[in-house]
């Protein structure tokens, strides 16, 4: 038995929220619920876990942790407007590649891929949850046209967002 404290991840924060926002009711809630645990355990067994066996550093130092979530929280908080790498880097106070290569060790996925992450699964939970019309929820995660805003969202999902409202897929 081991004890480590690992940094709550993209990926983690997303599983613990649809774990507590179960859309389903009755039986369906429970196996639902089964379903997120055994994903979000599989997740943090990934995350403390090199190829070597060897635990990943995740951090150098805490000033740079405070940039990287400042970084992750501007991606989240702008999913209307993407904002531009350069930017980001910009407003944290570190270079575009280290906090290129500082994301990715952080987070295990590139800014971009964070990003659209949350745009899509934001995407998702409007489709879902809000009900929303196709059309305004492409314009709600920053795209102009419907057709583009499908098209990524089939090759995020592999299935259009007309079909995720209904759970056909």
């Amino acid at each position: 038995m081991w004890h480590r404290q690992i940094d709550l991840s993209p990926t983690l924060l997303y599983l613990g929220t649809s774990l507590l926002d179960c859309p389903y009711g009755r039986s369906i809630r429970l196996l639902y619920a089964e379903a997120k645990a055994l994903e979000l355990l599989c997740e943090v067994l990934t995350l403390t876990e090199q190829p070597g066996g060897a635990i990943e550093p995740r951090v150098r130092s805490n000033s740079e942790a405070r940039q990287l979530e400042d970084a992750r929280r501007m991606l989240v908080s702008n999913l209307r407007e993407p904002i531009r790498i350069c930017d980001i880097a910009r407003a944290i106070g570190m270079s575009k590649s280290k906090l290129k290569r500082a994301f990715k060790a952080r987070y295990g996925v590139t800014i971009f891929e964070y990003g659209m992450e949350r745009r899509m699964q934001h995407a998702l939970e409007l489709l879902r949850c809000k009900g929303m019309p196709v059309g305004q929820v492409a314009h709600c995660v920053g795209y102009r046209h419907q057709t583009s805003f499908a098209a990524a969202f089939q090759s995020f999902f592999g299935f259009l967002p007309s079909k995720a409202r209904s759970g056909i897929h």
